[in-house]
Protein backbone atom coordinates (compact mmCIF):
# COMPACT_ATOMS: atom_id res chain seq x y z
CA UNK A 1 0.00 0.00 0.00
CA UNK A 2 1.41 3.56 -1.13
CA UNK A 3 0.08 7.10 -0.20
CA UNK A 4 1.58 8.83 -3.25
CA UNK A 5 1.87 12.65 -3.73
CA UNK A 6 2.47 13.59 -7.92
CA UNK A 7 3.62 17.33 -8.22
CA UNK A 8 4.54 19.02 -11.65
CA UNK A 9 3.70 21.90 -14.12
CA UNK A 10 0.86 21.45 -16.37
CA UNK A 11 1.76 18.59 -19.00
CA UNK A 12 4.36 17.45 -17.38
CA UNK A 13 2.33 13.69 -17.75
CA UNK A 14 0.68 13.66 -13.85
CA UNK A 15 -2.52 11.87 -14.81
CA UNK A 16 -1.00 9.30 -17.38
CA UNK A 17 1.39 8.75 -14.66
CA UNK A 18 -1.19 7.61 -12.35
CA UNK A 19 -3.19 6.44 -15.35
CA UNK A 20 -0.32 3.55 -15.74
CA UNK A 21 -0.91 1.80 -12.63
CA UNK A 22 -3.60 -0.20 -14.93
CA UNK A 23 -0.06 -1.78 -16.68
CA UNK A 24 0.20 -3.34 -12.40
CA UNK A 25 -3.14 -4.93 -13.50
CA UNK A 26 -5.15 -2.05 -10.81
CA UNK A 27 -8.40 -0.29 -11.83
CA UNK A 28 -8.38 3.07 -11.09
CA UNK A 29 -10.94 5.40 -9.83
CA UNK A 30 -10.36 9.13 -10.71
CA UNK A 31 -12.01 12.15 -9.35
CA UNK A 32 -11.48 14.27 -12.26
CA UNK A 33 -12.11 17.89 -10.39
CA UNK A 34 -10.28 19.09 -13.27
CA UNK A 35 -13.14 17.77 -15.59
CA UNK A 36 -10.32 16.76 -18.20
CA UNK A 37 -10.06 13.58 -17.89
CA UNK A 38 -12.84 12.26 -20.89
CA UNK A 39 -10.70 14.83 -23.12
CA UNK A 40 -7.77 13.25 -23.28
CA UNK A 41 -6.41 11.17 -25.90
CA UNK A 42 -3.70 8.88 -24.19
CA UNK A 43 -6.34 7.83 -21.81
CA UNK A 44 -9.36 7.25 -23.59
CA UNK A 45 -8.91 3.78 -24.27
CA UNK A 46 -8.06 3.08 -20.65
CA UNK A 47 -11.44 4.53 -20.09
CA UNK A 48 -13.58 2.89 -22.61
CA UNK A 49 -11.89 -0.50 -21.24
CA UNK A 50 -13.15 0.27 -18.41
CA UNK A 51 -9.85 -0.02 -16.92
CA UNK A 52 -10.00 3.67 -15.58
CA UNK A 53 -13.10 4.71 -13.88
CA UNK A 54 -13.95 8.48 -13.87
CA UNK A 55 -15.67 10.69 -11.58
CA UNK A 56 -16.17 14.08 -12.26
CA UNK A 57 -16.74 16.72 -9.71
CA UNK A 58 -20.13 18.59 -11.58
CA UNK A 59 -20.43 21.49 -9.17
CA UNK A 60 -19.01 24.81 -11.14
CA UNK A 61 -16.78 26.69 -9.62
CA UNK A 62 -18.28 29.85 -9.76
CA UNK A 63 -22.11 29.95 -10.33
CA UNK A 64 -22.06 33.50 -11.64
CA UNK A 65 -20.89 35.05 -14.71
CA UNK A 66 -17.66 37.45 -14.46
CA UNK A 67 -19.78 40.69 -14.03
CA UNK A 68 -21.95 38.80 -11.49
CA UNK A 69 -19.37 38.07 -9.66
CA UNK A 70 -17.23 41.52 -9.87
CA UNK A 71 -20.61 42.99 -8.69
CA UNK A 72 -20.43 40.24 -5.51
CA UNK A 73 -16.88 41.20 -4.49
CA UNK A 74 -17.91 44.62 -4.61
CA UNK A 75 -21.12 44.29 -2.50
CA UNK A 76 -18.77 42.47 -0.09
CA UNK A 77 -16.01 44.92 0.13
CA UNK A 78 -19.01 47.51 1.03
CA UNK A 79 -20.92 45.82 3.19
CA UNK A 80 -23.65 45.25 1.22
CA UNK A 81 -26.14 42.45 1.42
CA UNK A 82 -25.99 40.30 -1.15
CA UNK A 83 -26.94 36.34 -2.05
CA UNK A 84 -24.60 33.73 -2.74
CA UNK A 85 -25.08 29.97 -3.72
CA UNK A 86 -23.01 28.11 -1.92
CA UNK A 87 -20.00 26.49 -3.52
CA UNK A 88 -20.49 22.89 -4.04
CA UNK A 89 -17.39 21.35 -5.14
CA UNK A 90 -15.62 20.52 -2.29
CA UNK A 91 -18.36 19.37 -0.51
CA UNK A 92 -19.41 16.96 -3.21
CA UNK A 93 -16.04 15.47 -3.10
CA UNK A 94 -15.57 15.20 0.56
CA UNK A 95 -19.25 13.01 0.23
CA UNK A 96 -17.41 10.56 -2.68
CA UNK A 97 -14.95 10.24 0.12
CA UNK A 98 -17.42 9.44 2.85
CA UNK A 99 -18.81 7.08 0.92
CA UNK A 100 -15.60 4.89 0.54
CA UNK A 101 -14.63 5.26 4.29
CA UNK A 102 -18.11 4.14 5.33
CA UNK A 103 -17.27 1.02 3.05
CA UNK A 104 -14.30 0.32 4.49
CA UNK A 105 -15.83 0.62 8.02
CA UNK A 106 -18.41 -1.82 6.92
CA UNK A 107 -15.70 -4.55 5.67
CA UNK A 108 -16.59 -4.01 2.04
CA UNK A 109 -13.92 -4.19 -0.99
CA UNK A 110 -13.53 -1.70 -3.39
CA UNK A 111 -13.87 -2.25 -6.87
CA UNK A 112 -11.02 -0.06 -7.68
CA UNK A 113 -7.45 -0.77 -5.89
CA UNK A 114 -6.46 2.68 -6.90
CA UNK A 115 -8.29 6.33 -6.05
CA UNK A 116 -6.86 9.33 -7.62
CA UNK A 117 -7.81 12.93 -7.02
CA UNK A 118 -6.93 14.82 -9.90
CA UNK A 119 -6.27 17.67 -8.99
CA UNK A 120 -5.29 18.58 -5.90
CA UNK A 121 -4.72 22.13 -6.82
CA UNK A 122 -8.37 22.49 -8.05
CA UNK A 123 -9.87 21.05 -5.19
CA UNK A 124 -8.11 23.52 -2.70
CA UNK A 125 -10.19 26.47 -5.04
CA UNK A 126 -13.20 24.74 -4.33
CA UNK A 127 -12.44 24.55 -0.74
CA UNK A 128 -11.06 27.87 -0.76
CA UNK A 129 -14.41 29.42 -1.99
CA UNK A 130 -16.38 27.34 0.55
CA UNK A 131 -14.67 29.20 3.27
CA UNK A 132 -15.23 32.15 2.14
CA UNK A 133 -18.55 31.73 1.55
CA UNK A 134 -19.28 29.87 5.14
CA UNK A 135 -17.58 33.11 6.59
CA UNK A 136 -19.24 35.51 4.34
CA UNK A 137 -15.65 37.28 3.66
CA UNK A 138 -13.94 38.17 0.25
CA UNK A 139 -10.50 37.47 1.35
CA UNK A 140 -8.86 34.87 4.05
CA UNK A 141 -7.76 36.41 7.43
CA UNK A 142 -6.86 34.73 10.70
CA UNK A 143 -9.82 32.73 11.21
CA UNK A 144 -9.88 31.80 7.69
CA UNK A 145 -6.44 30.37 7.74
CA UNK A 146 -6.97 28.48 10.79
CA UNK A 147 -10.01 26.56 9.34
CA UNK A 148 -7.82 26.40 5.34
CA UNK A 149 -4.65 24.62 7.66
CA UNK A 150 -7.32 22.06 9.94
CA UNK A 151 -9.20 21.32 6.74
CA UNK A 152 -5.92 20.01 5.02
CA UNK A 153 -4.34 18.29 7.88
CA UNK A 154 -7.61 16.11 7.87
CA UNK A 155 -7.96 15.61 3.92
CA UNK A 156 -4.52 14.34 4.30
CA UNK A 157 -5.42 12.08 7.27
CA UNK A 158 -8.44 10.45 5.59
CA UNK A 159 -7.00 9.68 2.24
CA UNK A 160 -4.07 8.65 4.09
CA UNK A 161 -6.12 6.09 5.87
CA UNK A 162 -7.46 5.10 2.59
CA UNK A 163 -4.67 2.84 2.40
CA UNK A 164 -6.86 0.51 4.04
CA UNK A 165 -9.41 0.15 1.38
CA UNK A 166 -7.64 1.16 -1.63
CA UNK A 167 -3.89 -0.45 -2.52
CA UNK A 168 -2.10 2.95 -3.39
CA UNK A 169 -3.83 6.71 -3.34
CA UNK A 170 -2.76 8.73 -5.66
CA UNK A 171 -2.96 12.91 -4.89
CA UNK A 172 -2.42 14.94 -8.02
CA UNK A 173 -0.50 18.51 -7.05
CA UNK A 174 0.65 21.41 -9.58
CA UNK A 175 3.83 22.98 -8.25
CA UNK A 176 5.06 26.61 -8.29
CA UNK A 177 8.44 27.85 -7.49
CA UNK A 178 9.04 29.87 -4.43
CA UNK A 179 12.11 31.97 -3.03
CA UNK A 180 13.65 32.57 0.48
CA UNK A 181 13.98 36.12 0.43
CA UNK A 182 16.72 35.68 3.07
CA UNK A 183 19.19 33.11 1.58
CA UNK A 184 18.13 33.30 -2.32
CA UNK A 185 17.26 29.83 -2.64
CA UNK A 186 14.62 29.14 -5.00
CA UNK A 187 12.28 25.60 -4.08
CA UNK A 188 9.21 23.66 -6.15
CA UNK A 189 6.94 23.15 -4.05
CA UNK A 190 3.04 22.04 -4.35
CA UNK A 191 0.50 24.63 -5.21
CA UNK A 192 -0.77 24.95 -1.91
CA UNK A 193 -1.43 28.62 0.01
CA UNK A 194 0.07 29.04 3.37
CA UNK A 195 2.36 27.05 5.36
CA UNK A 196 0.96 23.32 4.72
CA UNK A 197 2.76 23.60 0.98
CA UNK A 198 6.13 23.34 3.27
CA UNK A 199 4.54 19.95 5.79
CA UNK A 200 2.48 18.45 3.46
CA UNK A 201 5.21 16.23 2.30
CA UNK A 202 5.10 14.42 5.52
CA UNK A 203 2.79 12.43 4.90
CA UNK A 204 3.06 10.49 2.02
CA UNK A 205 4.79 6.77 1.70
CA UNK A 206 6.08 7.93 -2.05
CA UNK A 207 6.78 11.62 -3.73
CA UNK A 208 7.14 12.10 -7.33
CA UNK A 209 7.97 15.03 -8.91
CA UNK A 210 7.15 15.00 -12.94
CA UNK A 211 9.45 16.60 -15.79
CA UNK A 212 9.54 16.24 -19.49
CA UNK A 213 12.99 15.49 -21.50
CA UNK A 214 12.38 17.60 -24.98
CA UNK A 215 15.29 16.53 -27.11
CA UNK A 216 15.98 18.32 -30.47
CA UNK A 217 14.52 15.47 -32.79
CA UNK A 218 11.82 12.64 -31.81
CA UNK A 219 9.01 12.54 -29.08
CA UNK A 220 9.35 14.11 -25.65
CA UNK A 221 10.74 11.78 -22.87
CA UNK A 222 8.36 11.89 -19.39
CA UNK A 223 10.05 11.49 -16.44
CA UNK A 224 10.12 11.22 -12.77
CA UNK A 225 12.40 12.52 -9.77
CA UNK A 226 12.29 10.48 -7.43
CA UNK A 227 14.68 11.80 -4.24
CA UNK A 228 15.43 14.94 -3.28
CA UNK A 229 17.35 17.37 -5.45
CA UNK A 230 18.52 20.97 -5.34
CA UNK A 231 14.93 22.64 -6.27
CA UNK A 232 12.06 20.03 -5.88
CA UNK A 233 10.61 17.55 -3.09
CA UNK A 234 10.88 14.12 -3.90
CA UNK A 235 10.97 10.85 -1.74
CA UNK A 236 10.74 6.96 -2.62
CA UNK A 237 10.84 3.94 -0.14
CA UNK A 238 11.66 1.70 -3.58
CA UNK A 239 14.77 0.42 -4.94
CA UNK A 240 14.58 2.35 -8.03
CA UNK A 241 17.05 5.33 -10.03
CA UNK A 242 16.82 8.97 -9.12
CA UNK A 243 15.31 9.84 -12.19
CA UNK A 244 13.06 7.14 -13.46
CA UNK A 245 10.55 6.75 -16.37
CA UNK A 246 6.99 8.04 -15.70
CA UNK A 247 5.66 4.26 -15.69
CA UNK A 248 4.27 2.77 -12.54
CA UNK A 249 5.21 -0.66 -14.11
CA UNK A 250 8.48 0.62 -13.92
CA UNK A 251 8.48 2.71 -10.35
CA UNK A 252 6.91 -0.20 -9.01
CA UNK A 253 7.84 -3.18 -11.14
CA UNK A 254 7.66 -5.61 -8.20
CA UNK A 255 3.93 -5.55 -7.98
CA UNK A 256 3.96 -6.26 -12.17
CA UNK A 257 1.44 -9.68 -13.08
CA UNK A 258 4.03 -12.25 -13.92
CA UNK A 259 2.95 -12.37 -17.23
CA UNK A 260 2.96 -9.00 -18.18
CA UNK A 261 6.36 -8.81 -16.37
CA UNK A 262 7.93 -11.39 -19.11
CA UNK A 263 5.95 -9.58 -21.74
CA UNK A 264 8.10 -6.46 -20.81
CA UNK A 265 10.82 -8.79 -20.41
CA UNK A 266 11.28 -9.22 -24.13
CA UNK A 267 10.13 -5.84 -25.42
CA UNK A 268 13.03 -4.07 -23.39
CA UNK A 269 15.62 -7.31 -24.74
CA UNK A 270 13.98 -6.20 -28.35
CA UNK A 271 14.80 -3.03 -27.91
CA UNK A 272 18.25 -3.55 -26.15
CA UNK A 273 19.00 -5.28 -29.94
CA UNK A 274 17.69 -2.53 -31.93
CA UNK A 275 19.66 0.18 -30.04
CA UNK A 276 22.67 -2.16 -30.55
CA UNK A 277 22.51 -1.98 -33.99
CA UNK A 278 21.82 1.59 -34.74
CA UNK A 279 24.77 2.15 -32.34
CA UNK A 280 26.87 -0.46 -34.72
CA UNK A 281 26.00 0.90 -37.51
CA UNK A 282 26.93 4.21 -36.62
Amino acid sequence: MSFILEIGRPGTGKTTLACSMTKLGYKVRLIDVDNKANTMYNIKPLIEQDLVRVTPITSRLVHTSLSERFKELHNIYNKIPTKQKQPGGYLEYCDLITHYEDEMVAGNKPEEEVLVCDSFTSLLEHMKRLVLYIQKQDKFSYDEWEIWKTNLEEFVSVHSRLQGYFKHVIIISHEQMEKDELIGKIEIVPMIDGSMKHKIGKDFTEIYHTIVDVPKTGKPKYKVVTVPMDRCEARTSRNIDTIEEADFSVLFADELPEDRRKQLDKLKALKTIKEGKKNGEA
